[in-house]
């Protein structure tokens, strides 16, 4: 399933949707024009992070993997991609972003292992080591993404900060290139 397509989704769009319905009840729209707001704020929680891309000259996210709905595996990749984004709505310029590159081979990386993991699974075998993967992967990108936000100004990070996220991403990377390894 798309990134775009989870965006809609997800509990936060819907629930963002809903506010500005009520919005519009509040100051007395008229109800077609209430339900083209909700419309559109909700659809929009799928459509600005794609248009934003393109207007960065940002390439998308990697083919959607043949992942399960609803699995541990599933689970995990969202919550790689909702990491992502936070690091693209905090890093918009400076020497972060030179972080971009190996961040995205860990993204299609993390792709690569959920949809083994669903494999595996369809298959009948043991998939604990490349969840865990999955799982370390996602959580150490959360991780980056946090050490991000609590930075006083991320477009002139300290070079120890720049030197410790690129070491973490390039962990990840390596880590999601070959699970089995880990």
């Amino acid at each position: 399933m798309s990134s775009h397509v989870r965006a809609l989704a997800d509990p936060w769009g819907v629930l963002l949707a809903v506010c500005a319905v009520l919005v519009g009840v509040v100051i007395h729209l008229p109800a077609v024009a209430i339900v083209l707001v909700g419309l559109a704020v909700w659809l929009g929680r799928a459509v600005v992070p794609w248009l934003t891309q393109r207007l960065a000259g940002q390439p998308g996210q990697p083919a959607p993997p043949d992942v399960e709905p609803g699995s541990p595996e599933a689970g995990w990749l969202d919550r790689a991609i909702d990491a992502e984004a936070d690091f693209d709505a905090l890093v918009a310029d400076g020497p972060l972003l030179d972080l971009r590159g190996t961040l995205d081979e860990a993204v299609t990386g993390l792709y690569a292992v959920a949809e083994l993991v669903t494999a595996q699974r369809r298959a009948g075998r043991d998939t604990t080591d490349d969840l865990a993967v999955l799982e370390w992967a996602t959580l150490g990108l959360q991780d980056a993404a946090s050490h991000i936000a609590g930075l006083s100004t991320p477009e002139a990070p300290a070079p120890a900060d720049v030197a410790a996220l690129a070491e973490l991403l390039e962990e990840i990377r390596q880590a999601v290139a070959a699970p089995s390894q880990v």
